[in-house]
């Protein structure tokens, strides 16, 4: 929202058992502007987070009734977006809005119920439970940690909790209560869990990290694993990456974590964070005598390291530990040059990530793309013609994707041995980016670098959608595309539309931005634990002598990706815990 007065928000939850201990609930939102002016509430965005068994979201306001709702799934939660139907407030006016659902397994055995909604206002919340089963609602139990001031009451077969103010960008299931029976949200790995314990508990407690992540779901299981190892948390330098960062996980780590270096930057670029994060980080080891691991994910710390600024400070670098290929492709560079002075760790040219890491960003991504067609748009990615620019293993399987749902999909690729490799797959095969491209309306790239420029740009049809399916804001020559540009507009929650000169419009879905975490958690962190467990292992052998004293580009060992993969795949469809 922007600045200026607010309106005054209250929630209220009611869930109401049936018999069957299925639910059926409600969640009314109250806006009341008890102000003596206008209030804009236009750009105010809504985000709820239910249970991943909940079902038949619906909306519906005192203003327009039925109104549009977006529904993603992550791992452990069905999290809804909405707007407000008025774009304004005016004073002491109200409306209500009423998200509604069902609940079908409310009461799983042995659970525990956790509240969850955010707001960037403070909120007013309180929850309403009922039911025929008066002897259910009666054994309900008031978690231990509600804080005192929350009032409850049972009241003719309800259980009332509430009224309570929550201060702003607070997540309901920290800052209010849980009952039992209840659904507890997860904060480790299984898998993370089990390799965290076959290292030693003291590995990282005298030295000091430096990330660059994304900060999502799967963050917070990853950091629990390193402090299961000893990392000391005045040690550790986090950046998030501006588009795919979550509030909820800053939220975690600074408030309930306690962790003081903790940097979100807004906008992107953000190298200025990754500048004095690495200069606090540089100045402390020098002054106390530690050494620091590079964590990162896209070539940010590493190149900067070996600036004339910074390469004081690479003698008290152990080495560091790369997620992606663009970021490897910087750091084989570097060694390429003879100017790599420290061991890189690649998870980027792992086995194990390859195999399986490319089929769940594919589907991502054209999820992504599909719910925000569907949601501003009114039409599906899978009834268009589709060209996929770069056919690596993401690439492959978003053609793979878009295919299984009957879409019209065209391939191309600079390398020709990936050309014949997506041929014996059934994808029919552009012989060049300027064939196609003014044939279809929606362009993927998955290249890693820019190979839509000047002439491209020229071709293309009125109204086509261009996405980013990679790592970083590139794939297409945005110097040349606003050379071409006659104005551009924001549609928040959507991307730009830029008016061309030649009276075209192209829309760049998420900004630019990598679609696949644009409003969304990417992948489940249930199937792609994998990654940050392969990153921790990465981090691990730095302090194996066999790969810290040669400043080269290393691949982690074969053996070692069979030995995480045979453990990922004997938890990924479980439920027990491998490490007990």
């Amino acid at each position: 929202m922007s600045k200026g007065p607010f309106p005054i928000i209250s929630v209220h939850d009611t869930y109401e058992i049936l018999p069957d201990k299925s639910a059926k609930c409600t969640r009314v939102y109250t806006l009341y502007n008890k102000s003596s002016k206008t209030i804009n509430i236009a750009t105010a965005q809504f985000t709820d987070k239910f249970d991943a068994g909940t079902v038949n979201h619906a909306i519906e306001d005192t203003v327009a009734g039925n109104r549009p709702l977006g529904v993603l799934q992550d791992t452990y939660n069905k999290v809804c977006y909405w707007y407000p139907s008025k774009p304004e407030l005016s004073p002491e006016e109200k409306i209500k809005i009423t998200l509604s659902y069902d609940w079908p397994a409310f009461l799983p055995t042995g659970d525990t119920l956790q509240i969850s909604n955010r707001s960037d206002k403070k909120i007013q919340y309180s929850l309403t439970i009922k039911g025929d089963d008066l002897n259910l609602i009666n054994q309900m139990k008031i978690n231990e940690s509600t804080p005192a001031n929350v009032k409850t009451e049972f009241t003719s077969g309800e259980l009332r909790i509430g009224p309570v103010e929550i201060s702003g960008g607070a997540p309901l299931f920290h800052a209010i209560i849980s009952i039992i029976p209840t659904i507890n949200i997860k904060f480790e790995l299984p898998l993370l869990k089990f390799l965290a314990s076959q290292e030693k508990n003291n590995l990282f407690s005298n030295h000091v990290l430096i990330m660059v992540q994304h900060l999502l779901g799967d963050f917070i299981p990853f950091i629990n694993a390193l402090e299961q190892c000893g990392l000391k948390k005045n040690n550790c330098y986090i950046i998030g990456i501006p588009y795919s960062t979550k509030d909820y996980v800053v939220s975690v780590l600074k408030e309930d974590k306690k962790y003081p270096h903790v940097f979100a930057p807004a906008d992107y670029p953000f190298d200025n964070y990754v500048n004095d994060a690495l200069k606090m980080v540089g100045e402390r080891c020098k002054t106390e005598g530690k050494k620091f691991i590079i964590i990162e994910d896209g070539g940010y710390v590493v190149p900067l390291l070996h600036s004339k600024e910074f390469r004081q400070y690479i003698k008290h670098c152990i080495g560091a530990v790369e997620q992606t290929k663009n970021g490897i492709w910087v750091d084989r560079d570097l060694e390429k040059k003879r100017k790599l002075k420290l061991p890189v760790m690649s998870v980027a040219d792992s086995k194990l990530k390859n195999e399986y890491e490319g089929k769940l960003i594919g589907q991502a991504v054209c999820g992504n793309i599909d719910r925000l067609l569907q949601k501003f748009a009114k039409e599906s990615a899978y009834e268009k013609k589709c060209l996929v620019i770069g056919l690596g293993s993401v690439g492959l399987n978003v053609c793979a994707a878009l295919k299984a749902k009957s879409a019209i999909v065209y391939g191309y690729d600079s390398d020709s041995s990936k050309r014949k490799e997506a041929k014996r797959t059934g994808i029919q095969i552009a012989k060049s980016i300027m064939e196609k491209i003014g044939e279809v309306s929606l362009i993927i790239g998955g290249t890693g670098k820019s190979p839509i420029n000047f002439r491209e740009i020229v071709k293309v049809r009125h109204n086509t959608v261009f996405v980013n399916a990679t790592s970083k804001r590139k794939e297409i020559n945005y110097q040349d595309l606003d050379g071409l540009t006659n104005s551009m507009d924001l549609k928040k929650g959507f991307g730009i539309r830029y008016r061309t000169t030649l009276g075209k419009d192209i829309w760049l879905l998420a900004n630019g931005y990598p679609v696949n975490f644009f409003d969304a958690e990417s992948v489940p962190d249930k199937d792609i634990q994998f990654v940050p467990a392969l990153l921790f292992k990465a981090a691990a052998l730095l302090f194996d002598k066999k790969y810290s004293e040669k400043s080269k580009v290393h691949n982690i060992p074969g053996k070692l990706q069979a030995e995480i993969k045979d453990k990922f795949l004997a938890i990924k469809d479980s439920a027990f815990d491998i490490s007990q």
